[in-house]
């Protein structure tokens, strides 16, 4: 047990604020901590160090440091938790819960990455080796900037609606029916330009 009367160097702790702080470059978080879940003016009134059956104190500032590679902006809620780390005047959050989004849904072997927003926004990665990119009323955008979308390992170009095309006939790539029977052609290569005018698939765009 530390001065302030922890029982432990990591603890569970509400959260109750969270914004960015821009000079440091991380999420603080505001949190309720070391005792019941009480009122917040009456945990100021108690102060940090009381006994915890008296009220939660507050917490003015914890540190949210998330897995290195991956950055979440938490939503607060009343069932919002973080595990908290104390070490001396500094408090350091290494992770998050909200059991109102907890996952129920996992196949045996998936690994998911969701939207603390809205779960639903997810990517699935799944034991059969499968993988979904699912979106929940929003678009899907795909951007490489300085280099190509590239799909199944293909390297041909793809065309869009009101792009040029370029289309060549080659020499008998023609039947036409007429009179008596049928009639190929051309007799020689034929370069037909344009531009696509309709069709593709209605729910996707480039």
């Amino acid at each position: 047990m530390d001065d302030d009367g922890h029982d432990s160097l990591f603890e569970l702790i509400s959260v109750i604020g969270a914004k960015f702080d821009d000079a440091a470059k991380w999420i603080s978080l505001r949190a309720m901590g070391w005792g019941d879940e009480g009122d917040e003016e009456d945990a100021k009134r108690t102060g940090r160090g009381k006994a915890r059956t008296q009220a939660s104190a507050v917490i003015d500032e914890a540190h949210y440091i998330p897995p290195f590679g991956l950055a979440a902006f938490p939503i607060v809620t009343k069932t919002l938790k973080a595990l908290a780390w104390f070490d001396g005047h500094d408090i350091v959050v290494p992770w998050l819960w909200d059991k109102a989004k907890a996952i129920v849904d996992l196949a045996k072997g998936e690994t998911r990455v969701y939207s603390v927003g809205k779960t639903s926004v997810r990517i699935r990665l799944k034991a059969d080796g499968s993988l979904s990119i699912e979106s929940d009323g929003g678009n899907i955008a795909l951007t490489a900037t300085g280099g190509d979308v590239v799909l199944n390992g293909g390297t041909l170009r793809l065309a869009r609606e009101t792009d040029a095309v370029s289309v060549t006939i080659p020499i008998n790539g023609l039947v036409l029916p007429v009179a008596g029977g049928v009639a190929t052609g051309p007799a020689a290569p034929v370069t037909l330009t344009g531009t696509i005018s309709a069709g593709g698939a209605p729910r996707a765009r480039a």
